[in-house]
């Protein structure tokens, strides 16, 4: 069960609408911003792929790195398991 869970909470790249993917992607990564901001605020070591997320460009690039690794090994390894469920990685 948790893989399904697990996929559901990272699919937004996967949405039939460009305008909800991008929307979920600059409320990731604002998220990410903030931590980093805080992160730097506190004396704490900055998460590195967190910081410095100011453009559309570098938003765009962190989603093709997180979609090329966690989110399409994730739906290939669900369609292994749930073989009726493959096509989904076929988006």
């Amino acid at each position: 069960g948790r893989i399904i869970v697990h996929c559901a909470d990272i699919s937004n790249p996967l949405h039939s609408s460009f305008e909800v993917a991008r929307d979920w992607a600059v409320r990731v990564t604002t998220e990410f911003s903030r931590q980093a901001s805080r992160e730097k605020e506190l004396n704490l070591p900055v998460t590195t792929f967190m910081d410095g997320i100011d453009s559309e460009y570098k938003i765009a690039k962190l989603q093709i790195g997180f979609f090329g690794f966690m989110v399409k090994p994730l739906f290939h390894t669900a369609g292994l398991l749930f073989p009726k469920s493959s096509h989904l990685e076929d988006w």
